[in-house]
C-alpha cells in the first residue's frame, strides 16, 4: 500500500501527456517549457525505472530551463506490449532520438543536453552519434551529456533473466529487494527520515509496476557503447557517481572518463550515494548539473 501511495503522489506531482514519437510507438512524456530558458534538458531513467527518479532535477532544472523527462517503453506510464522487439536497445535509442528531434526546433538558440541514468548513459552517448548524422532537417547538435551511474558493460548477473519467464515472476520480489539493496545507501535503506521513507517506498512502487516480460526482455537485449563508440564521443560529458554504488560501482564511471579524456570529461563521486545517487543527493547533483550548463 505505502509503495502505491508513493508512486501515486509522484505522478500527481509529474504529469504525462501521451504522444507518438514514432510510428506504433506512444510514450507518457512529463515537459515543461521554460520562456527564457537557454538549454533544454531531456532526461532518460536507467533500466526498467521511471521518470519519477527525475523529480528532483525536474523541479530544480525547469526554474530556468526547459525539461522533459520520458517513461521508456514498458516502464511507467508508457504502454507494455509483449512484442519482444519493442525493447531492444536500438529501439529504445531511435525513441530518444525521436523526443529530440521532435520537441527541439533546428533553428532554436536553446542548447539540447540528455541526462541520463544507468544503462541509459550508453543510449544517450550514441543517441549524440545519431542525431548528429541525422540526414536534413532530422540532425540536431547536443550541447552536452550528463551520466549518472552510468553502466559501462553488461553484468553477468543478468544472465538471471535467461530464466524461464514463470520463474522470474515468482523471483520478482526477490529481485526487487535485490535491486534496493545495492541500488541504496545504507543510510537511505535505514529510514530514518520522512524523505528516505517516501524513497524507499517509491522504490518498491516502480519495482512492483515492471512486467518481468519487459524486464526480460530488455535485460536479454541490452547492449552498451564499445570503447570505440564512447571515445568517438565530441561532446563535453559530466559523470556523476555514488560511491556505494553496487549495482554499478564508480569504477565504470571513471573508466568512461578516461577514455573520454580530461579535455571533455568530468567526474564527480557523490559521499552517502549509491545508484540513485540523484535521489539520495539531489541538491548535490542539481549543484553540479548548473555548473555544467553553465560551460556548455
Amino acid at each position: 500500500m505505502a509503495a502505491s501511495a508513493a508512486v501515486a503522489r509522484a505522478e500527481v506531482a509529474l504529469p504525462v501527456e501521451y504522444c507518438q514519437v514514432r510510428p506504433g510507438r506512444m510514450l507518457a512524456v512529463h515537459r515543461r517549457v521554460h520562456p527564457r530558458a537557454t538549454h533544454t534538458l531531456f532526461f532518460v531513467h536507467g533500466s526498467c525505472g521511471s521518470l519519477l527518479q527525475w523529480q528532483a532535477q525536474l523541479d530544480h532544472s525547469s526554474r530556468f530551463s526547459s525539461v522533459l523527462a520520458y517513461d521508456s517503453y514498458g516502464c511507467g506510464r508508457s504502454p507494455k506490449p509483449y512484442e519482444w522487439e519493442a525493447y531492444a536497445s536500438h529501439a529504445l535509442i531511435a525513441d530518444l532520438v525521436a523526443l529530440v528531434q521532435r520537441f527541439s526546433a533546428s533553428s532554436s538558440s536553446e542548447k539540447l543536453v540528455l541526462v541520463a541514468h544507468s544503462a541509459a548513459a550508453g543510449f544517450a552517448l550514441q543517441a549524440v552519434r545519431w542525431l548528429s548524422e541525422a540526414p536534413g532537417e532530422g540532425r540536431r547538435q547536443i550541447a552536452g551529456v550528463v551520466t549518472v551511474s552510468a553502466l559501462d558493460a553488461v553484468p553477468s548477473a543478468l544472465a538471471l533473466f535467461r530464466l524461464p519467464l514463470c520463474v522470474l515472476t515468482r523471483l520478482q520480489p526477490s529481485l526487487s529487494a535485490g535491486f534496493v539493496e545495492g541500488a541504496l545507501h545504507e543510510e537511505t535503506r535505514a529510514a530514518r527520515t520522512e524523505e528516505h521513507q517516501e524513497l524507499l517506498s517509491l522504490c518498491d512502487g516502480i519495482n512492483e509496476a515492471n512486467p518481468m516480460y519487459m524486464c526480460q526482455a530488455y535485460y536479454r537485449q541490452l547492449l552498451t557503447p564499445s570503447d570505440e563508440e564512447i571515445a568517438a564521443v565530441r561532446v563535453p560529458v559530466m559523470l556523476i557517481a555514488g560511491e556505494a554504488d553496487k549495482i554499478v560501482p564508480p569504477a565504470a564511471s571513471l573508466r568512461w572518463a578516461a577514455i573520454l579524456g580530461s579535455e571533455r570529461a568530468q567526474l564527480h563521486v557523490l559521499p552517502f550515494g549509491s545508484h540513485q545517487v540523484m535521489q539520495e543527493q539531489p541538491a548535490e547533483v542539481n549543484r553540479l548539473l548548473d555548473r555544467f550548463l553553465d560551460t556548455v
